[in-house]
């Protein structure tokens, strides 16, 4: 039987995958669907078809479970994940992380405890929200999950 965080951790490694073989000058997408929030993706020079050896990962990073998206902006990848303590409860912390776009390293990270309180066990696994990623005018490393 798959484990609930399976499609999460799925998600995610084709979203790093992805974030590998695209050209280093490729567009952000800094929340939601993109910029704008408008699920139009705009870049050019995509492969028509994967490699018969198929892609190859440039970094990995065990991330919790949750099922929000990667948010990619200024060679920062950002992600939220959770971690519960004890299966059978709904307490949790949530995560979000900075990660360096090209080596996967961690750049920081914030903690918050959450009580995912009134949902299912089964759909208690972590956050929902993709990051968004501050407008330029912002200061450095303002992300919002």
């Amino acid at each position: 039987m798959l484990s609930v965080c399976y499609p999460v951790k799925l998600f995610v490694t084709i979203g790093f995958v992805a974030a590998a073989v695209l050209p280093l000058a490729a567009e952000d997408w800094p929340e939601w669907r993109g910029a704008g929030r408008l699920g139009v993706w705009t870049e050019t020079g995509i492969l028509e078809e994967f490699p018969a050896g198929g892609l190859t990962a440039t970094w990995r990073i065990p991330i919790g479970g949750g099922y929000a998206g990667p948010s990619v902006a200024d060679g920062r990848v950002f992600v939220t994940d959770a971690r519960r303590a004890d299966p059978r409860s709904t307490a949790a912390v949530e995560r979000l992380l900075a990660l360096d776009e090209a080596t996967g390293e961690v750049l920081w990270t914030r903690e918050w405890d959450t009580n995912y309180a009134g949902l299912q066990l089964i759909y208690a696994t972590g956050p929902r929200a993709t990051p968004t990623v501050s407008t330029p005018s912002a200061p450095r490393g303002t992300c919002w999950p």
